[in-house]
């Protein structure tokens, strides 16, 4: 069980925390730190397609380690649960994005 919570905050604050540090260190940075824009826009756009990646990855982890968590905490996997749907929703606005 412990494993399981850990794993799943583990997923989270990968995918929340590179949200986070993408929007608010590395882009502004990048566009102040290079010669030009279409630099940074290469810089910033290759660093936005695997920052995508790690969201997929870690979303797929975190679904999948809270449904194991609430089978064996409640008996069922819950899929429609509504902290589920927002999962599914995250998930699946990061694959459109």
């Amino acid at each position: 069980m412990p494993l399981l919570r850990y794993l799943m905050l583990l997923s989270l604050i990968v995918w929340l925390g590179g949200l986070i540090f993408f929007s608010f260190v590395l882009a502004p940075t990048v566009f102040s730190v290079l010669p030009t824009r279409h630099l940074a826009g290469s810089v910033v756009s290759r660093s936005l397609s695997a920052l995508h990646w790690i969201g997929i990855v870690s979303g797929i982890v975190f679904l999948t380690t809270s449904m194991l968590y609430s089978r064996l905490h409640a008996g069922s996997a819950q899929p429609l649960a509504p902290r589920h749907i927002l999962l599914y929703i995250m998930l699946g606005l990061t694959l459109i994005s």
